[in-house]
């Protein structure tokens, strides 16, 4: 588990926590949620560049780590001068205290490449037309979203179309069309066939989330190398460099004429082949570890937007299904201010403790996403601070979404006694 530690980030006083495979932040607008989601993708990306190229050199100066985190996730002013980050994992550290960076590569063996997916609060803005001819002057978090996007859409044509949830909507993508490439249609073929520009908010919103989850917790592992370019092969390259420092081969044994010596060099030469194999092998495991991908690590901001709850209830129970996959470590951390997804959230718990004992197990709309307790952080920001929100059996217990609806219930059993009268 890593471990992120904050200090005085825009609306963040201080916050620390380990983190799991399943991570959710719940709290008011503007309260943090966001900032804290952030910088931990941020800190995953470091980790991801450190391992993956053996070279701690990512930042020229200290000043270079603000500037790119401001830059790329729209933070510009959130950095002081008393600002802390810290994270911590098995494989590297970083530390960014009093204006100094310190980033070090701990591990050189156990990183295994993840491909990292941040969806933005703003991703509705896929659905404008010739989006690929938009020029997004810096590089940020939407720009690489929309890359990831462009990327992932083209599979899903028209007798490759993808199903939106249970909500009755395909999509596909028409590399014909001209401008309009991105197409809603029913799924009996036959109400509409329309542009995802002129669809409601909601489907806006839910298109892009279900068709890069579709794509990058699958077919993405099979078709990542068809993504190539000259700075991937040239830093490939460095990579089998050092590598290959890795696992030097022992220098050949010096031959004397005595017998003795012979005999020992002949078991020294015998070493030294058996190195050479076993350090070929070692080489190669590493290098595939590093530059294939072999999991997700998805970051995404209100998944609830502009959805209906019973819409919002499938979403979460379906994200949670993509990303349990057994056979790879995917992750992933929510945030949001949507009582229905901590509700479809509790159940996946729940069903995690208890699910073995129920009887008709997959009638039950969440059977699919019911996941173990304790791979599960859920997290309220209150006053720019963070405390779990989960009890002893890391259910979900007294949280900010809660009280409000107890407060809201309260006042209207107060009013309801005199109705009528």
């Amino acid at each position: 588990m890593a471990h992120l530690h904050l200090e005085n980030i825009g609306p963040v006083r201080f916050v620390d926590l380990y983190l799991k495979r399943f991570n959710v932040f719940i709290g008011p607008q503007s309260s943090g949620k966001s900032t804290i989601a952030k910088i931990l993708s941020f800190c995953s990306w470091i980790e991801k560049r450190v391992a993956t190229t053996l070279s701690e050199n990512i930042f020229t100066k200290n000043k270079d780590f603000v500037d790119t985190v401001e830059t790329y996730h729209k933070m510009k002013g959130y950095f002081h001068a008393d600002s802390v980050v810290l994270y911590h994992s098995d494989v590297v550290s970083i530390e960014y205290v009093e204006e100094k960076l310190s980033v070090k590569l701990l591990n050189k063996e156990i990183y295994h490449r993840k491909k990292i997916v941040y969806m933005p609060s703003d991703r509705n803005l896929v659905a404008m037309p010739e989006l690929e001819k938009l020029i997004l002057a810096n590089h940020t978090n939407m720009q690489s979203f929309t890359f990831d996007w462009l990327n992932a859409r083209t599979t899903f044509d028209k007798e490759h179309k993808l199903n939106l949830l249970n909500l009755g909507m395909q999509y596909y993508f028409d590399s014909q069309e001209q401008t309009y490439k991105d197409k809603i249609v029913h799924t009996n073929g036959e109400s509409y066939d329309i542009a995802l520009y002129n669809a409601s908010s909601g489907l806006q919103s839910i298109t892009p989330i279900v068709l890069m989850f579709n794509y990058y917790t699958g077919l993405y592992f099979k078709e990542y190398e068809r993504f190539t370019s000259f700075e991937k092969q040239l830093e490939q390259q460095r990579l089998l460099a050092r590598i290959a420092n890795l696992y030097p081969d022992m220098v050949d044994a010096k031959k004397n004429e005595d017998e003795n010596s012979l005999y020992a060099a002949k078991i020294a030469e015998t070493v030294i082949e058996a190195t050479k194999i076993r350090n070929l092998a070692n080489r190669e495991k590493l290098y595939k570890q590093l530059t294939t991908p072999d999991a997700v690590n998805v970051i995404i901001e209100e998944p609830e937007q502009n959805l209906f709850p019973e819409a919002q209830e499938s979403l979460l129970y379906w994200m949670i299904q993509k990303i349990k996959n057994k056979d790879r470590d995917n992750s992933i951390v929510i945030t949001t201010h949507s009582p229905y997804i901590l509700f479809a959230l509790n159940n996946c718990l729940i069903g995690g403790l208890v699910g073995n004992k129920l009887p008709n197990q997959q009638e039950l709309q969440s059977h699919d996403a019911w996941v173990n307790p304790k791979d599960v952080a859920v997290f309220e920001i209150h006053d720019g601070t963070l405390k779990s929100v989960q009890d002893e059996d890391y259910l979900l217990d007294n949280n900010y979404l809660n009280r409000a609806y107890q407060k809201i219930s309260k006042e209207y059993l107060t009013m309801l006694d005199y109705y009528g009268e």
